[in-house]
């Protein structure tokens, strides 16, 4: 989709340009020397040696149960994530912005560990994109931008909290509100949760473990699961909650916060240079316009770019 493809080239475009002024803002800059070394790296040449990978392990918090939690649960919270040992090399090539030079850019299928391999692939490739008119320099300033991009982000997201607030909550869904209503009642009667979990639950997934949820935080679930969950304390049970799967009932089993696992981190890291980035856009007063009229139907791409 043409029309889908030229958004995404000018919010590239304006995001680029928002990192750049408040870079310079900052005194945030980008050598020559680390231009080349991250040139080298995309196409495996490492100047000082290959790095070795080290293993880097996502803990899984193990919590403590209260009193109050052994008293009306038996089985153990299931961790959102098992301990994984994943490889990870201590020197990471940048990821360049997709660009229209991304199609023709033909890099290396192999590694190129000397410095003369590294010399004649990237040679070809400057010789493939010259095809396109995208010189050095372009291909100099999209590395750039990336490496600034990439140091923007450290410095936005440093202060992103490693924590956050989780709830371990089980449910029983019911399709309709008076299933919800005499599942509860049934409940409070006494009859064991388990049980009935297995019973009447709709939710295959964990209707046999009780309904067990597992540790989880305010935007995993639907918002009106997740404010039901939030708002119980441990070992209440909730009133029926009507969301899109029809209705719940709901017994919260912990509540802490609890460490983010990698992944999470990561992503937590992303969203925070996210929205910095629509922030800076909107204080910048940055127009867009609608660029349908000058985006083409049925662009050409030279011979060599389409193989």
């Amino acid at each position: 989709n043409t029309t889908l493809l030229g958004s995404q080239v000018l919010e590239a475009m304006i995001d680029e340009r928002v990192v750049e002024q408040e870079a310079a803002k900052e005194g945030i800059t980008v050598t020559d020397q680390e231009i080349d070394a991250a040139i080298q790296q995309a196409f495996g040449f490492y100047a000082n040696g290959t790095p070795t990978p080290q293993a880097t392990f996502t803990p899984v918090v193990a919590s403590t149960l209260s009193a109050t939690q052994l008293a009306i649960v038996t089985l153990t919270p299931t961790p959102t994530k098992e301990p994984t040992a994943t490889e990870m090399p201590t020197a990471t090539p940048p990821a360049v912005e997709p660009t229209a030079t991304a199609i023709s850019s033909p890099y290396p299928t192999s590694t190129p560990y000397t410095l003369e391999g590294f010399k004649t692939r990237y040679s070809d490739v400057l010789k493939s994109m010259a095809e396109i008119k995208f010189t050095e320099a372009d291909f100099r300033k999209a590395f750039k931008a990336s490496l600034l991009r990439d140091k923007m982000s450290k410095k936005i997201s440093a202060d992103t909290p490693r924590t956050e607030e989780q709830v371990w909550a089980r449910h029983i869904l019911l399709a309709d509100e008076q299933a919800a209503k005499d599942a509860l009642a049934r409940l409070q009667k006494g009859e064991a949760w388990d049980a009935l979990a297995k019973e009447l639950s709709k939710d295959t997934s964990n209707k046999d473990t009780g309904g067990d949820l597992g540790w989880f935080n305010k935007s995993k679930m639907v918002k009106e699961f997740s404010d039901a969950a939030f708002a119980l304390k441990i070992g209440e049970i909730s009133q029926p909650v009507k969301t899109s799967f029809g209705y719940h009932i709901i017994q919260v089993l912990g509540h802490e916060d609890r460490a983010l696992d990698a992944a999470f981190y990561a992503q937590k890291q992303n969203d925070a240079f996210e929205e910095w980035i629509a922030t800076k856009s909107k204080e910048l007063g940055v127009k867009k316009y609608d660029i349908t009229s000058l985006t083409p139907s049925d662009p050409a791409f030279p011979t060599q770019a389409a193989k």
